[in-house]
């Protein structure tokens, strides 16, 4: 098993609403993620190799309201989805 671990890029963010002093969520958009250990750590040769080459360009993306999931991880060139993310609890 690999843990791998993400930071989000500079001036990466999500737009979030609150109304009425609720927090209501993120709008729809994206955001750049950086591996933390860089793309060469132990273990990351294991990955699937779609998924290792696209390590330096994985965005997460807050998907429409209307989508059948909340959020997707995918290539941030190719458009590919790795992995869809399903919730609405913002805390």
């Amino acid at each position: 098993m690999v843990q791998l671990r993400f930071d989000v890029a500079a001036n990466s963010f999500f737009s979030v609403l609150v109304f009425n002093d609720l927090l209501r969520g993120p709008e729809q958009g994206s955001m750049a993620l950086v591996p933390q250990a860089g793309v060469n750590a132990p273990g990351y040769s294991n990955l699937p190799i779609a998924l290792a080459r696209s390590l330096k360009q994985l965005v997460i993306e807050k998907l429409p309201s209307d989508a059948a999931f909340d959020l997707a991880v995918r290539d941030g060139t190719t458009g590919f989805t790795f992995f869809n993310i399903e919730g609405d609890q913002y805390y």
